[in-house]
């Protein structure tokens, strides 16, 4: 789903290949605010309930 509609995506989606020589599309787009909620989606989308993201350093 697509907050401002797909038209917004397809811009970026062809942006991006033209800055980068790379192809993508517009279902392997996402568009985020910020630096915080792209590492929150990320984690979300991987991690299991409980699992460990980093661990306590040992000294």
């Amino acid at each position: 789903m697509h907050s401002r509609g797909a038209g917004s995506c397809a811009g970026q989606s062809a942006d991006f290949s033209r800055d980068h020589g790379l192809d993508s599309s517009i279902d392997q787009t996402t568009v985020l605010c910020g630096a915080k909620q792209v590492v929150f989606n990320a984690n979300f989308a991987s991690l299991d309930t409980g699992a460990t993201a980093v661990r306590r350093p040992t000294q």
